[in-house]
């Protein structure tokens, strides 16, 4: 996990990051992209854990739906 990020599963459908000035999710094409909405992530996300792969609970989050 890049240390200059915070990793946050949203709503239990998205994986999104937050870094300095910058929040992101992630897409199903595996790419980052600007999320606009940093209130949804801090407010409805929860944070994962230091030793949580964000890509492969992003992955297993998209196996579900």
């Amino acid at each position: 996990m890049d240390e200059d990020y915070q990793y946050y599963v949203v709503e239990s459908s998205f994986v999104a990051r937050v870094g300095k000035g910058t929040t992101e999710r992630y897409t199903r094409e595996g790419k980052w992209v600007p999320y606009d909405d940093l209130w949804d992530v801090i407010t409805n996300g929860v944070l994962l854990d230091e030793d949580e792969d964000p890509l492969q609970v992003a992955r297993e989050l998209f196996a579900d739906t």
